[in-house]
């Protein structure tokens, strides 16, 4: 290292030249076509597919959990609360499986979050 260089380390000047990139053909973005293809729209519709049936099982499983919750006792698990269940039972993080309590308690009074799921 110079003393020019070390000098302007200390200073808190010293700014290392980055290595320029060269150019490679493989990185390239692709370019967006005007068009989609068929396989492009083929695959969005099976995601769409995909994301209503996780919907239709999200409402299931809150649904369940209304109906189930004035049976369960969770202290006989060894849980503090239901969403303390939930989450140790499902692997959910606490404050998910808080907020999925909330949600199936209000199911019945909200007719537009079942629509929604």
């Amino acid at each position: 290292m110079s003393t020019a260089t070390l000098a302007a380390f200390r200073e808190g000047s010293f700014r290392p030249e980055r290595p320029r990139r060269e150019y490679h053909p493989s990185r390239e973005r692709p370019r967006r076509e005007d068009h989609p293809s068929p396989s492009h729209l083929e695959a969005l519709g099976e995601l769409d597919r995909a994301h209503a049936r996780v919907g239709e099982a999200q409402l299931g499983f809150l649904r369940g959990l209304a109906r189930a919750e004035g049976h369960l006792r969770p202290s006989q698990e060894g849980c503090r609360s239901l969403a303390h269940l939930l989450s140790c039972r499902y692997g959910l993080p606490h404050r998910r499986a808080e907020l999925l309590v909330g949600a199936a308690r209000a199911l019945p009074r909200l007719p537009r979050l079942s629509l929604a799921l």
